[in-house]
């Protein structure tokens, strides 16, 4: 207690010197130093001497241990007392008694608070009250001691609620949604328990979740958000962004296959990668206390599909186009679509490419011409060809798929004149049965006429008569369509094998196409539109009409039928002379190889063979061609050839023996006689092929003079005729003699309208205008001398002046076509051994820069007009399907014809400008086809042409300006109009379906989609 009082100052304690003396005593190393130090400091402090005295002193006791002047032996014997309260709280405790001393000390300090009395029960909780925060929490405990309650009551939160009692001594009770720390106590048996408080341990929550799925830019497709942590579907090469908003959250880890993020987090986490393949994913977090979760899921990856393509061709043998149409798709997005051929003849087999114009569509159909006549085959050549379509892949590069694969064989000489002889059987056919048709309609018609003098008025059995009448009429009118349509398939054959009788074929095409006029159709429906009346006479008026049409449309039938069947024999004819020339030729080359006596005689023994099996199908064709003269009116002089014919045949015959014994020598002579007989029989047929020509030609001038005179002698005899006509009376005796005269006048023009139909059988170059002219005048003869007879003068001399002006317009036409004679006549050599170059001086189709030029010029004011309909439009144009791909085809053709062009001069100055007038020609194609024709196309047509005459100015200073002179190219070819007709509809439906494509699916439905739309495509 007094050290105490000393320390606090209470009580004075012993002076520093007499506290140095004692250390002095106990510590002999200190003495009287310390004495001195305390000594040393009461002087002038400001001395530095005294100072470093003080410090020096100081040093020399600094180790001295101090404590060693305690002497703890002579204070263990008061330690003792201390023991006795230690001892006493021991017993306390171990007797259960500790609360005598706490609860006393607390009721002391507490001294203003009410203490409830103690319970002879005790409580014992199961478990420890802790919870997890946003749980439901079971609080279960049992009741030991002397007196044990039946129920006991828990309050809390100011109310009070009875305890589930489960046994005798054991309770619970369920705390609901517990979010923070709960206080409460227990009642039972009157007595109340202290407070006890649940802990919350706070639970880790994933306030927010949003995963972001980017996809690649080149599939076009829209980002997607997702507000879970759940299984995902992406794109190849999508990013996934995941953000979480994180509570009570401290480490989490984030697993993707075997990459592991593990972070300690606050309030939020994120992660981002690249997705490539399935991955399984892993998201786990928790808190320092333990608690957490774990989040499994999966990421399916959608690779980017192969791009497919669907083909179908259909080849127009007319014109040797082959059409390719189809469908093309990916999943997002088509980069490329490939045209590729290979030629399978020749040296260079490298595989040639064309890039097909398409639109951006994922799912589209195309179209594509290849033009085969631009690549100068040969016979028996073969192209492989095929399309290939390119994806948009940006991921593992463009992918490919290869469409199936097509072959075209061009056909030879043989296979070309057996399908064209076919057609020609079926025309000739089908010309003499419109012919009898016709015939028999006439005669149905005129019984109609018979009939319907003894009627006073149409009965029903005369209109359905009229009816039939009708329905043949259409029927013969249909079978002279398909006519039309057959001979421009025959003329499309002969033009394949370069026959010199194109110009004739053109003619008769001409005749075939106008032989069904307008005048004949406005009949039929006048004639039609009659039958749902009862008027008599103007029936009676429009079956006199419609016999007259009939009887022309006879006549030229008749006359087409003559006229093919004379062209179907110098088509044979030409076929024989090239057969033999060719025949000629091998002979002449094999009697080589025997005079080289490098080959095998058998094998030279075969090949002679072969040679003398083609003098056999030559002989049959000499047959034949006897045969179709024959058959015609006005016969052909044909040469005796059977001798030399024989003769050819037993010479190779003989030639083949002697190599079989291998006598060359004797082979080799027999040889060269089969050449000098075959060029023999080859200029008998060239010279008979002439001769017939320029003899047919001097008949039908000659035939054409007489006619010519007749009709003169005619046209003088009516005009007389007229006059006297206007100034006889009708009581005259010699009005008589008028009509007799007239009446000779019919009969005269009978005569040079047989004369005239028997020419234009043999001269194509006779209008059907011209039978049609000399039937009115017939007509209007029969009519005036009718008027003559019943006297009415008037009108006789209005017929008698249509006769008069129909005469003068025949002669006319006549006359010109007698001076064209005139002029072919003089510009046929006479002395012709090859008329295949003598009738055929320009048989070149090849195209020069002012062709293409000139036929750009022309589609360049078609599609400013609109196509077809004339009438200019501002915008975008429209226009038929049709007219479209017409347009779009013939945009082609001058394509091909420049790059024809551009292959033959190779490396000139305006290749350049070539390139840009070829790619003007592909965006052109691409509008067409597309039906995207506007101003901006028109602009592009502008610079076309802008661009041809740089290139003209170009060449000029090259020195290469053409200075030739070149027949128009025509580029509208009727031939391939029905061909395309059906192609159009249905490049109409699959514009329609691209149109109406949906955009901004998803993969899956991507894929239904386009399934739908190809399977109404293959409808």
């Amino acid at each position: 207690m007094v050290p105490i009082l000393k320390l606090f100052k209470f009580r004075n304690g012993i002076k520093y010197s007499d506290a140095a003396k004692i250390l002095g005593k106990h510590f002999n190393e200190i003495d009287d130093k310390l004495v001195n130090i305390l000594e040393l400091a009461e002087m002038d402090k400001s001395n530095d001497l005294i100072n470093a005295s003080i410090e020096q002193k100081t040093a020399t006791i600094s180790p001295v241990p101090f404590l060693n002047a305690i002497d703890l032996k002579r204070n263990i014997k008061h330690g003792y007392w201390l023991l006795i309260p230690f001892v006493l709280l021991f017993v306390l405790f171990i007797s259960g008694k500790q609360k005598v001393i706490t609860d006393s000390s607390e009721r002391i300090i507490k001294h203003n608070t009410f203490f409830e009395p103690e319970a002879p029960y005790s409580i014992i909780f199961e478990e420890n009250l802790v919870a997890e925060q946003y749980d439901d929490f079971l609080i279960k405990f049992r009741v030991e001691g002397d007196e044990i309650p039946k129920n006991f009551y828990i309050e809390y939160q100011n109310n009070r609620f009875m305890v589930q009692n489960k046994s005798n001594n054991s309770h619970q009770f369920l705390f609901k949604n517990i979010q923070k720390e709960e206080n409460f106590r227990l009642n039972g048996g009157g007595y109340k328990s202290k407070n006890y408080s649940i802990k919350v341990i706070p639970k880790p929550i994933i306030k927010n979740v949003t995963t972001k799925i980017i996809p690649p830019k080149y599939t076009k497709l829209k980002a997607e958000k997702l507000n879970s942590i759940e299984n995902i579907t992406v794109v190849e090469g999508s990013q996934v962004d995941w953000k979480i908003d994180l509570n009570n959250i401290d480490s989490v880890l984030f697993k993707l296959n075997s990459k592991k993020i593990i972070e300690k987090v606050y309030n939020n986490f994120s992660f981002d990668n690249k997705i490539f393949s399935d991955q399984k994913a892993e998201f786990s977090y928790s808190n320092k206390y333990g608690l957490g979760d774990t989040i499994n899921f999966k990421i399916t990856v959608l690779k980017d599909q192969f791009p497919s393509i669907s083909v179908s061709q259909a080849v127009d043998s007319i014109n040797n186009i082959v059409f390719l149409d189809g469908t093309i798709s990916d999943d997002y997005g088509i980069n490329a679509l490939i045209f590729n051929y290979i030629i399978s003849s020749g040296e260079d087999k490298s595989i040639k490419t064309i890039k097909v114009p398409i639109s951006k569509n994922i799912n589209q159909n195309f179209f594509y011409e290849f033009q085969l006549n631009n690549l100068n085959l040969n016979d028996g050549d073969e192209i492989n060809y095929f399309l290939e379509v390119f994806d948009n892949d940006k991921i593992n590069g463009s992918k490919k798929t290869k469409s199936t694969d097509f072959i075209y064989k061009k056909k030879s000489k043989k296979e070309l004149i057996a399908e064209k002889d076919i057609i020609n059987a079926k025309l000739k056919s089908s010309l003499n049965n419109s012919s009898i048709k016709a015939d028999e309609l006439k005669k149905e018609i005129e019984e109609l006429n018979k009939v319907l003098l003894d009627k006073k008025k149409v009965g029903w059995q005369e209109k359905e008569k009229a009816k039939e009448i009708l329905k043949k009429q259409k029927e013969i009118l249909n079978e002279i369509e398909e006519n039309k349509k057959l001979n421009s398939i025959q003329q499309k054959k002969q033009s394949d094998l370069n026959s010199t009788t194109l110009e004739k074929q053109k003619k008769l095409k001409e005749l075939m196409d106008n032989v069904v006029d307008d005048e004949l159709k406005e009949l039929l429906e006048e004639f039609e539109e009659l039958l749902n009346e009862d008027d008599k006479e103007k029936l009676k008026e429009l079956l006199d009409k419609l016999d007259l049409k009939n009887e022309d449309l006879e006549k030229e039938l008749d006359r087409e039928l003559e006229l093919f069947k004379q062209l179907e024999f110098e088509q044979k004819t030409e076929e024989i002379i090239e057969d033999i020339n060719k025949l000629k030729n091998e002979q002449e080359n094999l009697k080589k190889e025997t005079d080289l006596n490098k080959k095998d005689s058998d094998e030279l023994s075969k090949e002679q063979q072969k040679l003398e099996d083609s003098m056999q199908e030559i002989e049959k064709s000499i047959d034949e061609l006897e045969d179709k003269n024959n058959k015609l009116e006005n016969k052909n002089t044909m040469p005796e050839t059977e001798d030399i014919e024989k003769d050819i045949s037993k010479l190779m015959k003989e030639s083949a023996e002697d190599l079989n014994k291998k006598k060359k020598k004797s082979s080799s002579k027999k040889q060269k006689e089969s050449v000098e007989k075959l060029e023999e029989l080859e200029n008998m047929m060239s010279a008979m092929q002439q001769s017939n020509s320029e003899e047919m030609q001097i008949e039908n001038m000659e035939t054409l003079r007489e006619i010519l005179d007749n009709l003169i002698i005619l046209s003088f005899t009516q005009e007389e005729l007229i006059e006297k006509t206007n100034d006889i009376k009708v009581t005259s005796s010699e009005f008589v003699s008028l009509v007799r005269k007239q009446k000779q006048l019919v009969l005269d023009s009978k005569i040079i309208e047989d004369s005239l139909f028997a020419l234009s059988k043999r001269a194509v170059k006779i209008q059907s205008k011209i039978n049609t002219e000399i039937t009115q005048i017939k007509d209007n003869m029969k009519q005036s001398q009718n008027y003559l007879e019943e006297r009415k003068i008037k009108k006789s001399s209005e017929k008698q002046q249509f006769v008069m002006t129909s005469a003068n317009n025949l002669a006319l036409l006549l006359s010109e076509i007698l001076k064209n004679m005139q002029m072919d006549l003089s510009m046929m050599p006479s002395s012709c051994k090859k008329p295949k170059n003598c009738n055929n001086p320009k048989n070149s189709n090849s195209m020069s820069m002012s062709d293409i030029k000139k036929a750009q010029k022309k589609l360049n004011e078609k599609m400013k007009n609109g196509g077809k309909n004339g009438k200019k439009n501002k915008g975008k144009n429209k226009m038929s399907s049709k007219e479209l791909m017409q347009l779009a085809r013939k945009q082609g053709l001058i394509k091909s014809e420049l790059e024809n062009m551009q292959n033959k001069n190779k490396g000139s100055k305006g290749s350049k400008i070539i390139d840009e007038i070829k790619k003007q020609m592909e965006e052109n194609e691409y509008d067409i086809i597309n039906n995207n024709i506007s101003n901006t196309t028109f602009e592009r047509l502008d610079e076309l042409i802008e661009n041809f005459i740089d290139y003209d100015k170009a060449k000029k200073e090259e020195g290469e300006e053409e200075k030739r002179e070149s027949e128009e190219w025509l580029i509208d070819q009727k031939g391939s109009n029905d061909f395309f007709d059906e192609i159009v509809k249905k490049k109409r439906k699959q514009l329609e379906l691209i149109n109406s494509n949906p955009i901004n699916f998803k993969p899956y439905y991507k894929k239904e989609v386009s399934k739908y739309f190809n399977s109404i495509y293959k409808e």
